[in-house]
């Protein structure tokens, strides 16, 4: 039996109450304007969730947001992007995001690396840039001119090896129209040397890697095992499909005539591992939990969660022995999303997720939904 037909034949259990209502006297509030976040926040934390207010004193409309090692990134329209440091009071950085008169931001993809260090802005016209820590001023990926990325996939355990550096290493980049590439990122402060070290397809057989009917990347996820650095996995999601890739690879290789992506999805392509969840709405993307201490960032992945129009879809990582063609999820389950409590349209999807430890948290367009992963 498969996965969609045990969901189907399943009972919906019960669900729990909504989050706890926010402290209205202990709110935490940011004044932007004025570069003030209070040192002592005064949160009541009696219950699991709490939610805090952040009061922004802004001139235009935030577009995209992201948070990684305590650094917390907006893009705002009309091309600025401001960081913003949670755990110092007045760090705060308007950075410049470059422009062309003819083009505008529209609803742009920002994604931050696990340092906070390198930051990329994608927009649905096609416009690319790249920031690194301590630039004023984003610069534009010119070769990357034409490409909307939906979805980014960053090497985490070189980016741990090589702690503070220029480079982003190898990265996996999804794309609107299904296309999978490979780059890495060299940050050079020369005017008119280009910030790309290399970039190229992440594939030779297009058969494999051209996702059907041009469906768009919506989640990107690559990471060597824990007991093998050797052996990466990818996991690569869509609206409708999962898809799972797992090979050795070459760690020295990279660089403009060499890549260390191309030839795990070349061991994969007589045997892709996919699972199909049809149905329409769902947001598709992809969502890892990795138990980490600090900046630990080369610690293993241990859950994933995929958003599909039909419900959750939930399982552990597990490492082993696996070869090309095999799969790193263990005991998938499609959980049912939560029953509507009145506040919206019972038809209404989340949007997006967060995955901890217990939970995973649901962020619909007024509310935010916690499911606990041990009794759904």
């Amino acid at each position: 039996m498969s996965l969609l037909d045990d969901f189907i034949e399943q009972n919906r259990p019960g669900r729990g109450g909504d989050l706890p209502d926010p402290a209205q006297d202990n709110a935490f509030r940011v004044n932007i304007g004025e570069g003030y976040i209070p040192a002592s926040l005064g949160i009541n934390k009696s219950g699991i969730f709490w939610l805090d207010k952040v009061d922004f004193t802004i001139s235009s409309r935030i577009l995209a947001l992201s948070v990684a090692n305590s650094i917390l990134f907006i893009v705002f329209e009309g091309g600025k992007l401001l960081r913003i440091n949670l755990q110092k009071a007045n760090d705060i950085t308007e950075i410049e995001i470059p422009l062309a008169k003819s083009d505008s931001l529209g609803q742009p993809k920002l994604y931050v690396d696990p340092t906070a260090r390198h930051v990329l802005i994608s927009t649905p016209q096609g416009a690319n840039f790249y920031r690194l820590e301590g630039w004023a001023k984003a610069k534009p990926l010119n070769k990357f001119k034409g490409m909307f990325i939906t979805a980014l996939a960053w090497n985490r355990s070189l980016m741990a090896v090589s702690g503070a550096s220029t480079s982003t290493h190898p990265i996996l980049l999804g794309t609107h129209s299904g296309e999978v590439w490979e780059a890495e990122l060299q940050a050079s402060d020369e005017l008119f040397k280009s910030d790309i070290k290399y970039f190229h397809k992440a594939r030779e057989d297009t058969s494999v890697y051209e996702l059907p009917l041009q469906e768009r990347v919506l989640g990107l996820h690559a990471e060597p095992f824990p007991v093998d650095p050797k052996t990466y996995f990818v996991i690569m999601t869509t609206q409708t499909r999962i898809y799972q890739f797992v090979s050795q690879v070459d760690l020295f290789t990279g660089g403009s005539d060499q890549s260390l992506f191309r030839q795990l999805f070349k061991n994969n392509a007589m045997n892709p591992n996919y699972q199909e969840i049809p149905g329409e709405g769902g947001a598709g993307t992809l969502y890892l939990y990795t138990k980490s201490r600090g900046l630990d960032i080369q610690a293993a992945s241990s859950a994933i969660v995929w958003l599909t129009s039909m419900g959750i879809y939930y399982g552990e990582l597990v490492y082993g022995s696996q070869k090309p063609g095999g799969s790193v999820v263990k005991g998938a389950s499609l959980l049912p999303y939560p029953d509507d409590d009145g506040g919206a349209e019972a038809s209404e999807l989340p949007i997006s997720a967060a995955l901890t430890e217990f939970h995973i948290i649901l962020l619909y367009k007024g509310r935010l939904k916690a499911i606990c992963i041990l009794n759904n």
